[in-house]
C-alpha cells in the first residue's frame, strides 16, 4: 500500500492536486502504472515535466519542473499565460503579475513563438530585452514592437537577413536614438522608415 508521497519542485502547482492525482492512479505501489501517472500530472498547466519514483515498501516520489512564464498571449477576448514554446499554461491570469512579460498577439502566434524567439536569439540576440509586443499578422509574418515604441515589420520568409539589416540600422543609424517609428523590411534587400513629424 502506497502511504507516503513525496512532492519536490512544485511552486505553483497544487500538492492536494497531485497526490489526490496520484491516489487515484493506484493505490498499491506493485501495480503503480509510473508511465500514466506521468501523462496525467504532465496535462496540469504549470507542469513541463514529471518524473515518479517507486521507494519500497510503500513511498512515491513525485519531481516536477514547471514552466517558466515567457508571454501573455491575448487572443481575441482570451488571456494566456505561456511559456517559451508557445504551450498555454494557465488562462486568465493576474495581469499586474505578469506585466513585465512579452505581449504576444495574432491567432497562432503561439504556434509559432518558438520559432522567432529563436531566430531573434541566433541572429539578433541583443533586440530581445528590447522587444515590448510580437504580433503575428495574417498567419504568416511578424511585428516587432520595441519597448521605445518603434514597430518593425519583417516578412514572410528569410528572417535572418532581415533581422542582419535590422541590426546594421541599430549600429550604424542609431536608429533606436532617431525620430523613426517604422522600419519596414517586408522587402528584401530594403528599409522602408516611416519618422514622427515632418521631417
Amino acid at each position: 500500500k502506497i502511504n507516503d508521497i513525496k512532492i519536490v519542485g512544485n511552486v505553483k502547482t497544487n500538492s492536494y492536486e497531485l497526490k489526490k492525482m496520484l491516489s487515484l492512479n493506484s493505490n498499491n505501489l506493485i501495480t503503480f502504472d509510473k508511465n500514466h501517472a506521468k501523462s496525467l500530472v504532465e496535462e496540469l498547466g504549470w507542469v513541463k515535466r514529471a518524473n515518479i519514483k517507486k521507494i519500497y515498501p510503500n513511498t512515491l516520489i513525485l519531481n516536477i519542473i514547471e514552466s517558466d512564464p515567457f508571454a501573455v498571449y491575448y487572443n481575441d477576448q482570451d488571456i494566456y499565460l505561456i511559456d517559451i514554446d508557445g504551450q498555454i499554461i494557465t488562462s486568465n491570469p493576474e495581469k499586474k503579475n505578469y506585466e513585465s512579460l512579452l505581449t504576444l498577439r495574432g491567432e497562432k502566434a503561439e504556434v509559432r513563438l518558438n520559432e522567432i524567439i529563436k531566430e531573434i536569439n541566433i541572429y539578433f540576440p541583443e533586440i530581445r530585452n528590447l522587444v515590448k509586443e510580437l504580433e503575428f499578422v495574417d498567419k504568416r509574418r511578424w511585428n516587432l514592437i520595441l519597448l521605445n515604441g518603434l514597430l518593425v515589420k519583417l516578412p514572410d520568409s528569410e528572417i535572418q537577413d532581415s533581422l542582419e539589416n535590422l541590426k546594421k540600422l541599430f549600429e550604424d543609424k542609431q536608429i533606436l536614438d532617431s525620430n523613426i517609428i517604422e522600419v519596414d523590411l517586408r522587402i528584401k534587400g530594403r528599409a522602408t522608415i516611416k519618422v514622427d513629424g515632418e521631417k
